[in-house]
């Protein structure tokens, strides 16, 4: 049914709260400035790895090894080695959000244009998502798709 160009889950925390269109800009705002301490704080995979880190040591230790472990996802987020065997082997969301970004910076700028709650159906059942419509100054217009209840990121596909 659907096409997803990124095909990975990111987990953005807090969307019921802000509002899935603020949740989504800001998300979009922090990935086209390189603002990787957001969109990390934003996404459940990085967070779960900071909880883990966090088990592993005394909390002494948990502002060094985070910072740590930030600047390891983003020096990977710019390898071409990493991203070549990372974005099929596992659910790391880097190579999802590197896509983004180039498409972002293959724009001169872009807006929300609509968001919309919809019905997904399911193998057994369905779900309520919100569909953020995105359109970047090329046309390009992109769907990202956030699950109503728990903000979880879908995926996206280029509409046009």
């Amino acid at each position: 049914m659907r096409d997803f160009s990124c095909n990975k889950m990111l987990w953005i925390v807090g969307c019921g709260s802000t509002g899935h269109q603020n949740t989504a800009e800001k998300l979009l705002i922090a990935i086209e400035k390189g603002d990787f301490e957001t969109v990390f704080d934003m996404s459940h995979y990085y967070q779960e790895e900071i909880s883990h880190i966090k088990n592993q040591y005394p909390k002494t230790l948990w502002q060094e090894k985070s910072t740590e472990y930030y600047e390891s996802r983003e020096k990977a987020f710019y390898s071409e080695t990493f991203m070549a065997v990372i974005g099929f082997i596992s659910d790391e969301p880097t190579y999802d959000l590197r896509q983004l970004r180039e498409l972002i910076a293959s724009s001169s700028g872009w807006n929300i244009l609509e968001v919309r709650k919809e019905k997904e159906a399911l193998l057994f059942s369905t779900r309520d998502i919100y569909v953020v419509y995105v359109k970047f100054d090329d046309e390009t217009i992109l769907g990202l798709w956030f699950h109503a209840k728990t903000g979880l990121y879908l995926g996206n596909k280029r509409i046009n």
